[in-house]
C-alpha cells in the first residue's frame, strides 16, 4: 500500500442497484465490458459497467474476504492477475481462484500502516521510532566528537550540512550535550561493527552512540538523509526520531565491470558518494575481461600496450549493433589510480574487493602475452586463429595454460598488487565461464609436458585443473597476506573438500538461488548476487513490456540488457530462501553492472539507480520489515538527493503529478526550450522561440491554457531552419526509441585502406569519431540539397529502393550524378507510441517532394549502416540531427592522435599541427583541411575539397503516353534534366 489518493476509494450505492466506486481523485472504477477478460479502469468520465456487486468470499482459506462482480454479470469476478501488487493489471476472471478475494482497508489503518513509509530513510531502520515535533535545520550548530581519531569523520559531516544548508557547522572535541548539538559517542557495549543507536530532540540535539566508527558513520548517514529531507520536501523542518539500528547482512555491495567499459576515477567517485548515502558497504571491482585489461603492472607493460585495445565493441543488444570503432587506448588505472579510489571509499566506510577474473576470461592478458599465457602460441582457438582482444561478449575458449610456471608467476604477480593496494581482506579471483578445451586439446595432442604437469599436481582429469588453481592462489594468498579468495559459483561442480583453501562462493547463475544451496551443502560462506533481479545491465521495465515502446520513455539512454530486473523484483528478493538452516553462510548481497552494452557515464548511471538504493533495504533490512509499497514512496522522496548528485536515474517507478491543462501546457513548452537552439539547422527561428516564450508569460499572466496551447501549435508548424552552402556540418542519429538507441551517432563514409570490401557504403559510429569522413555539405537544388563528402567531394546517392537487398546508402559513382534529398520534420506520434508528437532538431532525409509517414528515406540499421528504407516517427532511426561545425580543433586532435598512435608524419602532421592546436583559439575548416590532405595522401586517398556553386534548377521529366524512360537508377544522357527513377530524382549535367 501507498496510501495516495488514487487508492482511497468509496463506495456508494446499494446491494440492489450495485455500488459505484470512486477514487479520492474523483475516477470512477469500470470495466470495458463485463464478460470475462474484461479489464478495469477509471475515469473522471466513465459512464458505462460502473455498477458493482460486493459478497463474501467462498473461497477455503480466505472466508473473511470478498469478492467483487459486475452488477450486470455476477457469473465473472475482479481479479488481481499476477497476484496482489503495483502495476498489476485487475481484469474480470471465472472461476474464483485466490487473486479474487479483496480485504477492505480503512483510511485510518491505512494511515496507521503508512506512517514509516512518510520516513525519509533508506534502508528502514529495523527498530525506530517516530517523535513528535520536529527541529530547524539551521538551529544544528556544534558536532561534538570524543576523540581525535574521529575528527574527520566530524569534519565529514560539517561539509555535508554546509553543502545542503549553507551553514557551518563547528566541529569540537568533546563539547557538551544539549541544544544544537549533535553528539557523537563510543560505546563498546554496542554489538556489531556498523550497529549505532541515535536519539534526537526539538531542540536541534541528537546523540549518535556506536562501538566503531562505522557505526557513528551509519548514525551520521541517517542524519544526513533527515536534513535532505528536511532541505527538499520539509521546509527546512528535521523529522525527529529514536532508532536502534543495525544490518541484516555486512556484504551489501555493487560490482562496476571497467574491462568493457572504462570508467575515470572522478566517476568511480562520484558513484561511491552515492552509494554511500544508502549505506552500501562494498565495491566489487571487475578489473579484467577478455575484452580489455584496465589495470597497470609494471612487469608486464604489454597488458597496458596491448591488452587494454580493441578493434571495436558491441555498443547494444537485441539485437547487436557492432560499432568499428577502436576502443581502450590510454583506458587503464595506475597502481597510485587504484590507491586513491582506495582511499577515498574508506573515507565513506566503504570496501573495495578488487576482481582479476581467471583462468578464463583472459584474452586481453593472452593476446598481450601469447607465447608465455597462451595454451597453443601458434594459434588461438577463436578469432580465426589471431590472439586478440576480444570484441564479443560470452565465453571464449581461449583460457590460461596454467600448467606454465611463468603463468602462475605472472598470477602471483598480479595478486600481489593487489593484495598490497587493497586493504580489504577478500581477493576476487573469477574462476567463472572457464571451458576446459584448450586444456583437453593439450592432453589430446599428447603435450608431454602438460600431461607430466597433471600427474604431478594428481589431476586426473581438466576438470580438477581450475579447484586445483584456486586453492594454490586461494593457499598462497592466505599465507603471504592473510587475504581469503571469492570465486563464481561454477568452482562448486568439481570443488573437493579435501582442499586447503575455503573459498567464498559469489552465486549468481540459476538465479542464485540454486548456487546458493550448492554453497551451503559445501558449508561454503556465499554472497547472493543473482542474475535475476540483481543483474542491472538488464532493462528495468516491468515484466510483460520488454521490447514494447510504449513501456519505455522517449529519453531512456540505455539499449543494452537481454532481460528485464524490474526495482519491485530487486526490493523484493529473498538471498536465504534456499538454503534452509544456513542462512549463516551468507555474508551478503551484491548488485552487479556488466558494460558491454553500456557506453558511458549517464547509461551506467541510469542502470544503478534507483535499483541499487532497492538493494541497500534488501541487505540491511530484515525480510519481515520490508514493504514494497512503502519502499516505493520512499524512494521517490530520494530522486531529488540523486539530482543533488546529478545522477541520471531512471523513473519508471515515479509517480507524476497530476497537472492541470495549464500545468501540462507548461511542462510541453518547458520541454520544447530545454534545449533551444534558435536558427540551428532543424530549428525554428529566434523568431519563433521569442513568440513561444511571450506566449508562456501571457498564459500564466492569465492563467489561459488554451492560449498557450495555441502558442505550441504555431511553434510547432513553423519553418525549420535548412543548412547552408559553404558550411560544414556533421549528421548525427536523432534516434531514441527502445531498441534503437542511436542517438548522437555520427554517419561517416566507409573508407578502409586495407579492408575494402564495404568502401563507399555510409555507416554510422555509435561513439563520436571526429574523422574527416563524418563531414558533409549541402548543396541547394530547389526545394532540395545534394549532399556531398567534405573530405573527397562526391556526393551521396540511394539505392533501389524498392529493393530490400539493395537499398544501401553508397557514394554516387560519378560527381555528375546528383540525388535531390528533401529534409522534413518527423511523422508525429502513432496513438501506439508514448512519445513526443514534436522535437526541435530532428530531421528526416528523404528522396520525395513533401512528407509521408510511408516514404522511404535515409534509415540508421543495426548492422552500422544507412539505407533507404521507410520509416520517419519521432525518435526513430529516421531522425538526423544535422550540426554545424565550426571549431575544428576536435577533428584536429584526433588526426594528431591517429598519426601519432601509427608512427607517421611526425614533422608533416604530428608536430605543426600539435603548435597550431596550442596557439590557436579555433581551428578553421582551411587549417583541418590543409593537414587532412596531408594524412589523404599518406593513405592513398585524393583529398581535394571544393565548395561547387548552386546547381541551377530544371524541370521534372513528364512522361509521354507510348515513350519508353528509364528507371533503372542510372544517369540518362539527357544533360540538363531531371530523370525521374522510383521516386529518386537525378540531375545530369
Amino acid at each position: 500500500m501507498i496510501g495516495s489518493d488514487d487508492q482511497m476509494w468509496r463506495f456508494e450505492g446499494t446491494e440492489q442497484g450495485g455500488y459505484t466506486i470512486t477514487s479520492r481523485t474523483g475516477k470512477v472504477l469500470y470495466t470495458t465490458t463485463t464478460e470475462k477478460s474484461g479489464m478495469f479502469q477509471s475515469s473522471t468520465t466513465a459512464s458505462n459497467n460502473t455498477k458493482f456487486a460486493i459478497s463474501a468470499s467462498t473461497l477455503a482459506g480466505y472466508t473473511d474476504a470478498f469478492v467483487i462482480t459486475p452488477q450486470a454479470n455476477k457469473s465473472v469476478f475482479m481479479n488481481q492477475f499476477g497476484g496482489a501488487g503495483l502495476d498489476k493489471s485487475l481484469g474480470l476472471w471465472t472461476p474464483v481462484d485466490k487473486n479474487c478475494p479483496l480485504v477492505f482497508v480503512t483510511e485510518e489503518e491505512v494511515e496507521s500502516q503508512m506512517k514509516l513509509a512518510k520516513l525519509p530513510l533508506i534502508p528502514m531502520p529495523t527498530d525506530i521510532n517516530v517523535l513528535s515535533g520536529s527541529a530547524k535545520m539551521s538551529d544544528y550548530a556544534t558536532i561534538s566528537y570524543p576523540a581525535d581519531s574521529l575528527q574527520a569523520l566530524a569534519v565529514q559531516f560539517t561539509e555535508f550540512l554546509g553543502k545542503v544548508s549553507g551553514k557551518t557547522l563547528a566541529a569540537q572535541k568533546g563539547a557538551n550535550a544539549g541544544a544544537g548539538v549533535i553528539t557523537l559517542s563510543i560505546d563498546k557495549t554496542i554489538e556489531g561493527d556498523e550497529t549505532y543507536q541515535i536519539s534526537m530532540a526539538d531542540n536541534a540535539s541528537a546523540s549518535i552512540k556506536a562501538s566503531t566508527a562505522h557505526g557513528l558513520f551509519n548514525g551520521l548517514t541517517t542524519l544526513r538523509q533527515l536534513f535532505y529531507d528536511a532541505k527538499f520536501n520539509n521546509n527546512g523542518n528535521v523529522m525527529l526520531i529514536q532508532a536502534n539500528d543495525k544490518p541484516r547482512f555486512g556484504y551489501r555491495g555493487f560490482m562496476l565491470d571497467i574491462a568493457r567499459h572504462f570508467f575515470d576515477k572522478n566517476e568511480v567517485k562520484k558513484l561511491l558518494d552515492v552509494m554511500a548515502i544508502y549505506k552500501i558497504s562494498k565495491m566489487h571491482w571487475h578489473l579484467t575481461d577478455d575484452q580489455g585489461w584496465r589495470i597497470e603492472i609494471p612487469e608486464y607493460p604489454k597488458l597496458i600496450e596491448i591488452g587494454t585495445i580493441r578493434n571495436g565493441s558491441f555498443t547494444k543488444d537485441s539485437p547487436r549493433f557492432y560499432d568499428d570503432a577502436e576502443y581502450g587506448r590510454g583506458m587503464y588505472y595506475t597502481l597510485a589510480d587504484l590507491k586513491e579510489v582506495v582511499d577515498y571509499a574508506a573515507k565513506l566506510h566503504i570496501d573495495i574487493m578488487p576482481e582479476i577474473d581467471l583462468p578464463g576470461h583472459m584474452v586481453a592478458a593472452i593476446a598481450s602475452y601469447p607465447y608465455e599465457f597462451s595454451c597453443n602460441p601458434s594459434q588461438a582457438i577463436e578469432n580465426n586463429g589471431q590472439y586478440i582482444v576480444r570484441i564479443n561478449s560470452g565465453v571464449s575458449k581461449d583460457v590460461l595454460n596454467v600448467s606454465k610456471p611463468e603463468v602462475m608467476d605472472f598470477l602471483k604477480c598480479v595478486l600481489a598488487h593487489m593484495a598490497e593496494v587493497f586493504p580489504y581482506p577478500i581477493i576476487h579471483i573469477g574462476g567463472d565461464e572457464c571451458p576446459t578445451q584448450a586444456w583437453q586439446n593439450r592432453v589430446n595432442a599428447n603435450d608431454a609436458n602438460f600431461k607430466k604437469w597433471m600427474s604431478d599436481n594428481k589431476l586426473a582429469s581438466v576438470n580438477d585443473i581450475q579447484p586445483w588453481l584456486v586453492n594454490e592462489l586461494g593457499v598462497w594468498l592466505k599465507k603471504e597476506y592473510g587475504k581469503d579468495v571469492v570465486c563464481w559459483n561454477e568452482l562448486t561442480k568439481h570443488w573437493n573438500t579435501e582442499l586447503e583453501t575455503q573459498p567464498i562462493i559469489m552465486c549468481y547463475s540459476d538465479y542464485g538461488k540454486n548456487a546458493m544451496k550448492a554453497a551451503a551443502d559445501l558449508n561454503m560462506r556465499t554472497i547472493y548476487t543473482g542474475c535475476w533481479p540483481f543483474y542491472l545491465d538488464m532493462y528495468q521495465t516491468y515484466e510483460g513490456n520488454i521490447g514494447q515502446v510504449a513501456s519505455h520513455r522517449g529519453d531512456d539512454p540505455y539499449s543494452g540488457g537481454y532481460g528485464n530486473n524490474t526495482l519491485q523484483a530487486v526490493y523484493n528478493a529473498s538471498p536465504c530462501s534456499n538454503t534452509a538452516d544456513k542462512e549463516y553462510l551468507c555474508l551478503g548481497v551484491g548488485a552487479n553492472l556488466w558494460t558491454e552494452t553500456v557506453n558511458d557515464n549517464k547509461e551506467a548511471e541510469h542502470q544503478f539507480f534507483p535499483r541499487m538504493i532497492a538493494l541497500a533495504e534488501v541487505g540491511w533490512t530484515p525480510e519481515q520489515q520490508k514493504n514494497w509499497g512503502s519502499f516505493r514512496q520512499r524512494v521517490q522522496t530520494h530522486f531529488k538527493v540523486m539530482d543533488e548528485f546529478d545522477i541520471y536515474y531512471a523513473k519508471y517507478d515515479y509517480d507524476e503529478p497530476v497537472l492541470s491543462d495549464l500545468q501540462t501546457a507548461q511542462k510541453e513548452v518547458d520541454r520544447l526550450l530545454s534545449d533551444a537552439q534558435p536558427d540551428a539547422v532543424g530549428y525554428p527561428s529566434s523568431a519563433a522561440y521569442a513568440a513561444l516564450r511571450d506566449g508562456y508569460a501571457k498564459a500564466v499572466e492569465t492563467d489561459n491554457a488554451a492560449l498557450l496551447y495555441t502558442a505550441i501549435s504555431t511553434f510547432k508548424s513553423a519553418p525549420l531552419t535548412m543548412p547552408e552552402e559553404g558550411k560544414v556540418y556533421r549528421i548525427i542519429s536523432g534516434a531514441t526509441l527502445w531498441g534503437s538507441n542511436y542517438e548522437g551517432s555520427a554517419m561517416y563514409l566507409n573508407i578502409d585502406p586495407v579492408t575494402t570490401a564495404n568502401n563507399n557504403r555510409f555507416r554510422f559510429h555509435y561513439t563520436q569519431q571526429t574523422e574527416p569522413e563524418e563531414l558533409f555539405v549541402f548543396v541547394k537544388v530547389g526545394d532540395g540539397y545534394g549532399i556531398r563528402t567534405r573530405m573527397d567531394n562526391r556526393y551521396i546517392r540511394l539505392g533501389d529502393l524498392d529493393a530490400k537487398s539493395n537499398c544501401a546508402l553508397t557514394i554516387a559513382e560519378s560527381n555528375k550524378q546528383y540525388m535531390v534529398l528533401r529534409l522534413d520534420s518527423p511523422a508525429k506520434k502513432y496513438d501506439k507510441v508514448g512519445y513526443y508528437d514534436y522535437t526541435p532538431g530532428l530531421l528526416t532525409i528523404s528522396t520525395v517532394e513533401g512528407y509521408a509517414p510511408e516514404s522511404k528515406r535515409l534509415v540508421a540499421s543495426n548492422d552500422g549502416y544507412i539505407y533507404n528504407k521507410t520509416d520517419g516517427i519521432v525518435g526513430g532511426t529516421a531522425c538526423w540531427r544535422i550540426v554545424e561545425v565550426t571549431d575544428f580543433a576536435a577533428e584536429l586532435k584526433a588526426l594528431v592522435k591517429k598519426c601519432t598512435i601509427k608512427g607517421i608524419l611526425k614533422s608533416e602532421l604530428v608536430d605543426p599541427a600539435s603548435e597550431e592546436l596550442e596557439a590557436a583559439g579555433v581551428i578553421t575548416v582551411e587549417t583541418y583541411e590543409k593537414y587532412a590532405a596531408i594524412y589523404a595522401k599518406s593513405i592513398g586517398r585524393n583529398f581535394t575539397p571544393t565548395t561547387p556553386t548552386a546547381i541551377k534548377t530544371v524541370g521534372v521529366v513528364t512522361p509521354e503516353h507510348d515513350k519508353t524512360y528509364d528507371l533503372s537508377g542510372r544517369p540518362s544522357q539527357a544533360k540538363g534534366k531531371i530523370l525521374v527513377s522510383n521516386n529518386a530524382k537525378y540531375i545530369n549535367k
